[in-house]
């Protein structure tokens, strides 16, 4: 008999912070912005040995809210302590669903709505896991965008199929430029071909959890994987191609986000994280909702 999965409504949100307070400053804004906090029946801030100024603006945001809890993971890095943070967390609001952000991703108007929406819809599909947010700069983002960046722009298209994207500042700055700069957004949202994508291989940087996934997928390894610096997902998507499963990914669930890690010293240079807030304020100017 096929079981029918509990809609997730009201998640957990779990947020990884460790050295980058500019870009967890405009994360959090974001979340205010264009979410309704409230629909979040818990948020934990992993703070991974942030400095005294990062500390500061985290015990900032917590102290606005009542379901907000600050937790310290220490030594910096994924292992063991934030592993081992997100082991307990997960599996603890596991019937209620999970989203995982890090700092470095800046959420957009109804990107909760989507993320939710698309999961739900495909809550009783079999083959269907997890919800995840497409964000342009990102191998995923890079596949989910390929057709709409042929129809956009030559360059950026020639740009993204020849990039690995993870070391790649030149395809950042690209995109980027284009959304701050050139309309990207809205030409975005008028383009749509499909409403769904799905991947067996997804960038976990915003991504909803479902009981079903955290069962396959917990308890996170708490050492390094050779290989994947990234342990939590490694294991995502092992369990995703091992399974012959998928995450789904709504197209008009789309977040920003900032910098891979090799590129971040070009990013900075070229366009600082107070010139994305800049671009963001005109996002909730025009009066988008949460």
């Amino acid at each position: 008999m096929q079981t029918t999965e509990p809609e997730i409504t009201h998640p957990a949100l779990v947020l990884l912070t460790s050295h980058r307070k500019d870009c967890f400053d405009l994360c959090v804004w974001c979340l205010e912005k264009f979410t309704n906090i409230h629909r979040f029946e818990k948020i934990y801030i992993l703070e991974n040995e942030v400095d005294a100024d990062h500390m500061e603006s985290i015990i900032s945001f917590s102290k606005k809210y009542d379901h907000v809890d600050v937790v310290h993971c220490s030594p910096r890095g994924l292992v063991p302590a934030v592993m081992q943070a997100q082991n307990i967390l997960i599996k603890k609001h596991a019937d209620a669903g999970v989203v995982k952000i890090d700092e470095d991703v800046f959420v957009t108007p109804y990107w909760l709505d989507h993320l939710l929406s698309a999961y739900n819809l495909h809550k009783d599909t079999e083959d269907v896991l997890m919800a995840g947010c497409i964000s342009p700069v990102s191998i995923t983002g890079r596949v989910c965008l390929h057709s709409f960046l042929r129809n956009y722009s030559p360059e950026i298209y020639n740009l993204a199929k020849n990039s690995k994207v993870y070391d790649d500042p030149a395809f950042h700055i690209a995109l980027w430029d284009a959304v701050v700069s050139d309309g990207f957004m809205n030409k975005y949202k008028d383009s749509f071909l499909q409403k769904y994508f799905y991947t067996d291989n997804i960038i976990i940087n915003c991504v909803l959890y479902s009981r079903k996934m955290i069962e396959k997928m917990l308890p996170f390894p708490c050492s390094r994987i050779d290989g994947s610096p990234v342990v939590d997902e490694y294991i995502v998507n092992s369990v995703l191609q091992g399974e012959h499963k998928y995450a789904v990914l709504p197209s008009a669930g789309l977040v920003h986000h900032y910098s891979h890690a090799a590129c971040l010293d070009a990013m900075l240079q070229h366009l600082p994280v107070k010139k994305v807030r800049e671009y963001m304020e005109t996002v909730a100017g025009e009066g988008c909702g949460v």
